[in-house]
């Protein structure tokens, strides 16, 4: 057996974008880029022949090869486009970039788009994420454009921005953007703090210790501390005065090491390796005297996770023992202040529960099914919690908005916080003794951070201020009906007053796709679709872990064509409920999403004007053969089992991809240095969409040769990526009407 290889409009005049554009205007830009100027396989200013049709593709030859699975011959052309380092390859890359570069640049309204666009994402102000507590310091990474990257500050106080100060710029060393922080664990006294820096991808990334009063590196350093599809984590011994971190081994796995502050890389000491699972994404925390450390080990994306727990000393000695086995329903867990471990489990429990169990009856093992069950969510799901205190702030709800409890440990007794209408729960942090900070998100306004004590709320000056205003907007909770009867929300913002006439351009995109979180969240680049008349929608996809466990397994593996089911159903509601009509429907997807994105692009060509997905997954029978593609193999499904490979050759968007269909316009986007995912996916399904239809809508590709992901970017790159992503929808959706 042989699988076959992969094969009514708005008047928009008005509108200062589309003003700029018109029919002349595309047949000129198609001239530029290639269309119709040559045929054939000979001679091209892009340095590699040029493929048939009237486009003029930079042109990839097709080398069949085959893989056997199951006694199936799977026929691949473009398995040759998996080699960075062929000349060929680089070849048909750069040529693809020049193609595409002159497409975009050609777009007569995308210079004032990109100025739009860099005066919204520059106006940031006060934007901070990621926020410890230690020693009566609050550290967070803070954004402020025009820097290209986030820097460390460390604040006394989160009600008064006077008192941060800079404790690492990575902006000074590399002013380009080059170098980013990865992630940062301050010591437990708040004197010191690792900081893991990498350039261009968080594979290799390196981790340096900083003294926080004078801003001084010590000598120490820890090589490879993350990859890419693994990532990393560090936390700190007892006294501070050592360091357990995580490491790629010469086996290429993932292993948790011990250095100590002073010593030499030589005499690090090897802590976890053996008992790991091969795909272990490990994150590590300490409890805050430091006399325990904590591995929570999670085998592969959206695998089962497994504890592991240590007493340390100052020197990290002590003996790692196993709390908790894959098959125990553990998902995350912290330590208090009360010597317990407080954990998120689904065992009995598919929309999550949070148990506390004292670490002093942790030496003989735990009976998982025994432990205290302190709190079960009233509404929806789990989605995150925190303990401080006496007080266990546990967020829960439905997809999308949440509402946040305070639950008294001993009494078991809760109230509701006040949050705004519609926000959702971002993050949470421990801020003193008994206070948590709470970054609260929404469509609509600027992420903040209140703190909530006794209950009661106290806004920071943690305020982040943005230029985007959506003031003339609103949020609109719709249901679809999936293909198998599931209601699936839709969230949709847009302007007042929109009419339900089928003539606005709408802007679809997956959200929860892949294990993603479905908070509500702000995005400032959107004002740029609303201003052109359209409206957005965001759909949430099976598979998303805060929305309960039930709604996470029914879009795993085999059952991962529910999630695009999901997103399929979603864009028909929005045509039937006369939000839009195809000929006006964008679909956008980002990391994730875009493999949700690349399925309902081949299964439904039809249903969509255009299509721009980033770093995306496609050729899904292929992934395994990159080391980072075996990282999704729990959540996607693995080639090596056989109904596994039934449901993966049925959904891979590139296997799906027929000759002779008309696609819409597609723009490809993917980092050469993206260790979370193989850029050469986004290489074969550009290479397999231009085969297929060599003629019609633009079909484009879009590398950054020296960086990763574009979520990963620095604030030019940023820039660039979001004018040519947008750009590109609004000249193809928006502006060609």
């Amino acid at each position: 057996m042989t699988l076959p290889t992969p094969t009514a409009r708005r008047h928009l005049a008005s509108i200062p974008l589309a003003a700029a554009l018109g029919a002349a205007v595309l047949l000129a830009l198609a001239a530029c880029a290639g269309g119709g100027a040559k045929t054939g396989a000979a001679g091209s200013e892009f340095g590699v022949p040029v493929a048939p049709g009237l486009r003029g593709y930079p042109f990839a030859a097709s080398r069949t090869t085959t893989q056997d699975f199951f006694g199936v011959a799977v026929a691949d052309d473009f398995a040759w486009l998996e080699n960075p380092a062929d000349p060929v390859t680089r070849s048909w890359l750069a040529a693809e970039n020049a193609y595409s570069r002159r497409y975009l640049d050609a777009m007569p309204a995308r210079a004032a788009l990109r100025q739009r666009l860099q005066s919204l994402l520059g106006s940031t102000a006060n934007s901070y994420a990621s926020l410890v507590e230690r020693g009566g310091l609050v550290f967070a990474l803070k954004t402020a454009p025009p820097l290209q990257r986030p820097v460390l500050v460390a604040l006394k106080s989160i009600d008064d921005l006077a008192s941060e100060r800079v404790v690492f710029d990575p902006n000074q060393a590399a002013p380009d953007g080059s170098l980013a922080i990865e992630f940062f664990r301050p010591s437990l006294d708040g004197r010191k703090v690792a900081i893991a820096t990498s350039t261009g991808s968080p594979d290799g990334a390196v981790l340096r210790v900083v003294d926080v009063a004078s801003g001084q590196a010590l000598p120490d350093q820890v090589q490879h501390v993350m990859s890419g599809a693994a990532g990393g984590d560090a936390a700190w011994s007892a006294g501070s005065a050592g360091l357990f971190c995580t490491q790629v081994g010469v086996s290429g796995r993932m292993q948790v090491v011990f250095h100590r502050l002073g010593g030499a890389a030589a005499q690090d000491r090897v802590e976890l390796s053996a008992q790991l699972p091969p795909l272990a994404r490990i994150r590590l925390d300490s409890a805050r005297d430091g006399r325990n450390v904590l591995a929570q080990v999670e085998n592969g994306r959206g695998g089962d996770v497994s504890l592991f727990i240590k007493p340390s000393d100052a020197a990290g000695e002590g003996a790692w023992r196993r709390l908790a086995a894959e098959t125990d329903g553990v998902r995350e867990a912290q330590f208090g202040d009360d010597d317990a471990l407080w954990v998120r489990a689904i065992a009995n429990a598919p929309r999550g529960k949070v148990l506390r169990v004292p670490l002093a009856e942790t030496k003989a093992g735990v009976a998982w099914e025994r432990a205290a069950v302190v709190a079960m969510p009233q509404e929806g799901a789990v989605q995150r919690f925190a303990v401080a205190g006496g007080t266990l702030y546990l967020a829960e709800g439905p997809a999308g908005a949440s509402r946040l409890r305070a639950i008294d440990v001993r009494s078991r007794r809760g109230s509701t916080v006040a949050l705004p209408a519609g926000a959702g729960v971002a993050a949470l942090a421990r801020v003193g003794r008994s206070d948590v900070a709470v970054q609260v998100a929404s469509y609509l306004e600027p992420p903040l951070w209140t703190r909530v004590a006794g209950g009661r709320t106290k806004r920071t000056a943690l305020v982040m201020a943005s230029d985007a205003n959506f003031n003339d907007c609103e949020v609109v909770h719709e249901l679809a009906t999936s293909r198998d009867g599931t209601p699936v929300p839709v969230d949709v913002l847009r302007r007042r007053g929109t009419r339900l006439d089928g003539r606005n351009p709408l802007l679809l995109m997956p959200g929860g796709a892949f294990g993603a979180g479905v908070s509500p969240d702000f995005d400032a680049v959107r004002r740029v679709w609303l201003d052109r008349g359209g409206v957005i929608a965001l759909a949430l996809l099976r598979g998303a872990p805060d929305a309960g466990e039930a709604w996470r397994v029914d879009g795993l593996r085999t059952k991962r064509q529910n999630g695009v089911d999901d997103l399929l159903a979603a864009a028909d509601f929005l045509v039937r409920r006369g939000y839009t009509q195809p000929a006006l429907l964008g679909l956008r997807g980002r990391g994730d999403g875009a493999l949700a994105v690349g399925a309902a692009l081949a299964q439904r060509p039809e249903l969509f004007r255009a299509v721009a997905a980033a770093g995306g997954r496609y050729d899904l029978l292929g992934l395994e053969r990159d080391p980072a593609g075996l990282y999704d193999a729990p959540e996607l499904g693995s080639v090596k089992e056989r109904a596994q490979f039934d449901a993966l050759g049925a959904l891979s968007p590139y296997r799906a991809v027929r000759d002779g269909v008309r696609y819409p316009a597609v723009l490809l986007l993917a980092g050469e240095r993206d260790g979370r995912v193989s850029p050469a996916q986004s290489r074969k399904m550009a290479a397999r969409l231009q085969q297929a239809d060599p003629s019609g809508r633009a079909i484009l590709l879009r590398t950054d040769v020296s960086s990763g992901q574009s979520a990963q970017a620095g604030f030019a790159e940023s820039v660039d990526h979001a004018t040519d992503e947008m750009g590109f929808l609004l000249h193809e959706v928006v502006a060609a009407q």
